[in-house]
């Protein structure tokens, strides 16, 4: 049985193929890392497998691919329930409300978890726009010189230090939270 060598047109929709399945595979990598906070050697797993997926499209379609990563690799949230508690306190204090969870605040990298594997800390979300308004978009670029933006951050600055100031205050307090902190 002979085979028939495969068109220069046939080559290159193929590569097209390919490509547009790489990126499609890459979109979902990056999506996937920003949803869940997976450990650094997970993230570094999936990677390893979606460098042989590429090489492995690449080499059936006669093309090469090159997977270039980020170099920084944020490490999970490790969020302080015990100072998170008095953030919220503190928001009340000062009657502002705190920000529902929209279901996709917290889903994205952060060197704050890095900092939390260092330290207790916390990760606030507060309004500075309405909702519906996508995260590192224009429209909340705009949104964030708003009137309602300035009222959000002049708030939480005011629960931050409020918080610090009850961690120095009250012993018990920054206790609880190294504690916290400590435990795995």
């Amino acid at each position: 049985m002979s085979t028939i060598p495969p068109t220069t047109t046939a080559l290159a929709e193929a590569k097209d193929r390919v490509a547009e399945a790489v990126d499609r595979l890459a979109d979902d990598l990056e999506r996937i890392s920003h949803q869940i906070h997976a450990h650094p050697d997970y993230c570094l797993e999936l990677l390893r497998r979606f460098q042989d997926v590429a090489e492995g499209a690449a080499l059936a379609a006669g093309c090469t691919a090159k997977v270039t990563p980020d170099p920084i690799v944020h490490d999970p949230l490790k969020p302080n329930a015990a100072m998170a508690a008095l953030f919220r306190k503190n928001l009340e204090r000062i009657d502002f409300p705190e920000d529902p969870d929209d279901s996709e605040a917290g889903y994205a990298s952060t060197d704050c978890g890095n900092v939390s594997q260092a330290m207790p800390t916390i990760h606030p979300y507060i309004r500075i726009c309405p909702d519906g308004v996508p995260g590192h978009s224009r429209e909340m670029a705009e949104w964030s010189r708003s009137p309602l933006a300035r009222t959000g951050m002049v708030a939480a600055a005011k629960a931050l230090a409020m918080t610090a100031l009850d961690l120095l205050a009250q012993p018990e307090e920054l206790t609880r939270a190294k504690a916290e902190f400590a435990r795995p």
